[in-house]
């Protein structure tokens, strides 16, 4: 899943370079990769070097994007999915061997290990093989795949300023991957137990068919050669000779954004046109049309490997001078600079800033206020309220039916049908002395009601 947005973007990568943006993603991967190494330098626990290194190398992936290398963007992201997995399946090799003697609880912090090499001896071959890859070592995968994307940084940087920042994060989180992995690698299985009774109960490891055989075929593969097809990933040293070109350089054809604006939707059952679907094919020039630039950029891609070597083995050389030769000491540079230490201890405070501020100022008083106003406004007033509005219409609608409707207009109907009927029926009754009856009183109401003018 982590990887999953670097094959997104280079899946898109058409649109980002139309629409301007691979500036923007190059400065966001060199970032991300200088700043996670950064991070990883402080840490203890054993995984979480592992996780930020993870970030550190995503960053590359993006950085590669952004300068246009899609092709190493890939590869990296290829080997680095080898190597990454068997460095966590080694730490947790390492873990599974190692448990407090009394808590019983599994061991991750790395200044209670040391000299686990001799208890470990398969998982520390598994594991320096990956350190090896990670870190950028000739004859590895990684130093294939990196030092194509620090040389398409570098050719960018030469063509225009703006690249020069993110080149320079690449190149010195470069630096910093090997430090801080063989930091890991010294503190965990060099020098003396640090941790005499830990390093006491420690399981002996033996070759296990579902614990270090996997890693051991990892290993294998961390090697350069299965992904460039030469011992140093410039085709140098082939060791296909019959080969013409590596398998990598033709993986992904360079889109185009021609062809998508070009494209017509065709259903289903119908294939895709010869014309959009194309084979890659292998460009020695890079889609340079001048032979003078192509070895312009060959020739910085060069000096990008031997920069890369260089750095890797300087980083190595400067976690063995420091942990192992005990020339540097840790504490002097925590104690110098502390400020800086407290600052990367605590991740550059994104945690501070998201959990502290993010969460619990903003989002979590906006919770409230929608909370209130979802509860408090709209249930109360729309929902509630409204329910109150339609017991009191229905209320007073049975009231206006029984008894306007039922009791006056069906039932009062009814009962002035039935008086009538009896009004009707007495006067007319077919009596002979009731009409004379009825006959004198109205003569009697003219006379009453009659008044002589005087």
């Amino acid at each position: 899943m982590v990887a999953a947005g670097v094959y997104l973007s280079l899946r898109m990568y058409p649109l980002m370079e139309a629409g301007g943006l691979l500036e923007l993603i190059a400065y966001v991967g060199g970032i991300t990769a200088l700043g996670a190494a950064t991070i990883a330098l402080v840490q203890t626990d054993i995984k979480a070097v592992l996780a930020y290194s993870t970030i550190s190398q995503l960053g590359y992936m993006v950085l590669g994007i952004g300068v246009g290398a899609y092709n190493a963007s890939l590869m990296h992201l290829i080997t680095h999915a080898v190597f990454k997995a068997c460095l966590f399946l080694s730490a947790g090799s390492v873990i599974h061997a190692l448990h407090d003697h009394h808590t019983h609880a599994p061991v991750q912090e790395m200044p209670r290990m040391g000299g686990l090499r001799k208890k470990l001896p398969y998982t520390f071959f598994a594991m320096l093989f990956c350190t090896f890859a990670i870190s950028g070592v000739p004859l590895f995968s990684a130093f294939v795949s990196k030092d194509r994307i620090l040389g398409d940084a570098l050719v960018m940087a030469s063509h225009s300023a703006v690249y020069v920042v993110p080149a320079i994060l690449g190149l010195c989180g470069a630096f910093l991957t090997p430090f801080y992995m063989f930091r890991m690698m010294f503190l965990t299985f060099f020098g003396a137990p640090r941790d005499a009774e830990l390093y006491k109960h420690a399981h002996q490891e033996h070759l296990s068919f579902n614990r270090n055989v996997p890693l051991l075929l990892l290993a294998i593969f961390t090697l350069g050669f299965w992904y460039s097809g030469s011992l140093t990933g410039q085709g140098m040293v082939k060791l296909f000779p019959e080969s013409k070109y590596e398998w990598f350089q033709v993986l992904v054809e360079k889109p185009e954004l021609s062809k998508f604006l070009g494209r017509t939707t065709t259903p289903l059952e119908i294939p895709e046109s010869k014309e959009f679907i194309e084979h890659s094919h292998y460009d020695p020039n890079h889609g340079i049309a001048s032979e003078e630039e192509a070895h312009h950029v060959h020739l910085i891609h060069r000096v990008g490997a031997i920069a890369s070597i260089v750095i890797a083995l300087s980083g190595i050389f400067l976690a063995y001078c420091m942990y192992i030769l005990k020339k540097f000491s840790p504490t002097w540079w925590t104690t110098t600079f502390a400020r800086w230490t407290k600052v990367l201890k605590n991740r550059y405070y994104f945690d501070h800033l998201y959990l502290d501020i993010l969460i619990n100022k903003l989002l979590h008083p906006l919770n409230n206020l929608l909370a209130w106003i979802d509860m408090g406004i709209y249930d109360r007033y729309a929902v509630d309220g409204w329910e109150r509005m339609l017991a009191f219409s229905y209320g007073v609608a049975r009231w206006f039916d029984n008894i306007v409707i039922d009791s006056i207009l069906v039932d009062g109907s009814g009962i002035s049908v039935r008086f009538f009927n009896i009004v009707l029926r007495t006067i007319q009754n077919g009596k002979i002395q009731f009409y004379f009856l009825v006959l004198l009183l109205v003569l009697a109401s003219y006379v009453f009601a009659f008044k002589p003018v005087i």
